[in-house]
């Protein structure tokens, strides 16, 4: 029996000293707290962080920014990045130089098609398409709307036309130039 009382008290006494270093760890955490929330260090936290961003230059808002340090709205970039109408041509034949585009493309000269029905014609992700459609509608070749829950894209044919009258008029003055040689005045 004595030694029931003796384990009893052990027992309560490490109970009591666990609970001591629980309240002693509580209260270290409050002064740590307390300590981190004065004004004084917040303020000294905010100066050295405007120090270090004035330091760092900005980061550059993309891939091709990162490569020649020229912002892609100046340049052109890669397709998808720009947004004012009246594309580079250079950036239109881009687009046009995937063959799943082609496809897309090849597609829509038949009919005006829903998102749906390309899916089941090129058999490639949705994901895929979605990006595809999105470049090909940047570029103002392709042109959407909205009938319900589903998007319909047709050619425009306005841009195609321009993209091919530009590549024709490339070869009327490569013509031109040969004619040009062949008879010397």
């Amino acid at each position: 029996m004595k030694d029931k009382k003796k384990e009893k008290k052990k027992a309560a006494g490490l109970k009591e000293k666990e609970k001591e270093e629980k309240q002693k760890k509580a209260a270290r955490k409050q002064k740590k707290h307390k300590k981190e929330t004065s004004g004084e260090q917040r303020e000294r936290k905010e100066i050295k962080e405007k120090a270090k961003q004035e330091e760092t230059p900005a980061a550059p808002e993309s891939k091709t920014e990162k490569r020649d340090g020229i912002p892609d709205e100046n340049k052109g970039g890669r397709p998808g990045r720009i947004k004012k109408k009246g594309w580079p041509r250079a950036e239109i034949f881009r687009v046009l130089g995937d063959e799943n585009r082609i496809q897309i493309l090849e597609l829509l000269r038949e009919k005006d098609r829903c998102g749906l029905e390309l899916l089941e014609s090129l058999e490639i992700a949705q994901s895929t398409l979605s990006h595809h459609m999105k470049l090909l509608c940047e570029a103002g070749i392709v042109s959407c709307r909205k009938q319900g829950k589903r998007t319909y894209y047709c050619i425009n044919r306005d841009e195609m036309e321009q993209t091919a009258g530009y590549l024709l008029s490339l070869t009327k003055e490569e013509k031109r130039r040969e004619e040009n040689q062949a008879d010397p005045k």
